[in-house]
């Protein structure tokens, strides 16, 4: 009953379908690009790599939203998976009855699903761990902010309709954003060593 006046609210005050909407945001993107840009051009070098690596993660997250939200087809009803790891269940729980050949191509099927969602957020972590540098850095920030993008990604697709919430992809979100920001850390760590 509050999903429906939810999807009430969304389909009346919130035109998905409409150009004219999604023009808008693409358009306060490109401001937002061109502000940081400014500040690229005005500042001494290392706010430069902070800007520089806001206008990638604010374009990378537009590709995101764009290929996650605006470009699927519209669902009938809502599609949710409230159960965290089900296709790791899956992974490791296939009926024996089953033809080999069959259980292979399921598996390589939901590891390629698990991959693919790790990747999905590994280039935003990789932005902010080139945004914060080799500052002091706080992992509850990073992981909470990961959370909130991935919670935020999952929620636009279920209250669109456009795509199923799975908890797991939070959770495999989360993980392959934190990575690409601990690989970046690494690389300008050793980059500093190495090179300075």
């Amino acid at each position: 009953m509050i999903i429906d006046k939810i999807q009430f609210i969304i389909d009346t005050h919130w035109p998905l379908k409409s150009f004219e909407y999604w023009s808008s945001y693409l358009l306060i993107n490109i401001l937002i690009n061109i502000c940081c840009f400014c500040v690229i051009l005005k500042q001494q070098r290392y706010e430069r790599r902070k800007a520089l690596s806001a206008i990638c993660f604010n374009s990378y997250l537009l590709i995101v939203v764009y290929s996650l939200v605006i470009t699927r087809e519209r669902l009938f009803g809502y599609q949710y998976d409230l159960c965290p790891f089900t296709s790791v269940l899956k992974l490791f729980n296939m009926d024996p009855l089953w033809s080999l050949e069959f259980i292979l191509s399921q598996r390589l099927e939901i590891l390629q699903y698990i991959i693919l969602n790790i990747l999905l957020l590994l280039p935003c972590g990789m932005f902010m761990g080139l945004f914060w540098g080799n500052e002091k850095r706080n992992y509850r920030i990073v992981i909470l902010s990961a959370c909130s993008i991935s919670l935020f990604l999952e929620l636009a697709q279920l209250l669109t309709m456009r795509g199923t919430f799975q908890i797991e992809d939070v959770f495999f979100n989360t993980g392959g954003y934190v990575l690409g920001f601990i690989i970046c850390q690494k690389f300008i760590k050793r980059f500093r060593n190495n090179y300075l």
